[in-house]
């Protein structure tokens, strides 16, 4: 399988973490050289967005075809699982954590 062909999944969504708090994802990047993906995941309170955290997504589990229902599956789930901790398990912080980016301007919590 050519992973050009491939479009990274998205969660626009929102998926609730409890009564009051859900989160939504999109894709930050891919990196090659260590097989994972970033999402830049959002935190929703009470219908406002309330912070945002990157999440690392290992790729090594959907092995040459990341198209399968089970790796979308499984991707959900592990956004899902830091999204309720609400910390991000990467130092990594993508576009969004560059000095000057719009999320740093309006007071992104990270």
């Amino acid at each position: 399988m050519s992973r050009v062909s491939f479009t990274m999944p998205e969660f626009p969504e929102p998926t609730a973490i409890d009564e009051a708090r859900s989160w939504t994802a999109t894709y930050d990047s891919y990196d090659q050289r260590h097989d994972v993906s970033y999402h830049q995941v959002t935190i929703h309170e009470a219908g406002h967005d309330v912070g945002q955290i990157m999440v690392e997504v290992s790729m090594f589990p959907a092995g040459d075809d990341w198209r399968t229902a089970e790796f979308l599956s499984y991707m959900r789930k592990e956004i899902h699982e830091v999204a309720v901790e609400g910390t991000s398990n990467t130092e990594y912080r993508g576009y969004y954590g560059r000095p000057g980016s719009a999320s740093r301007r309006q007071g992104d919590h990270r």
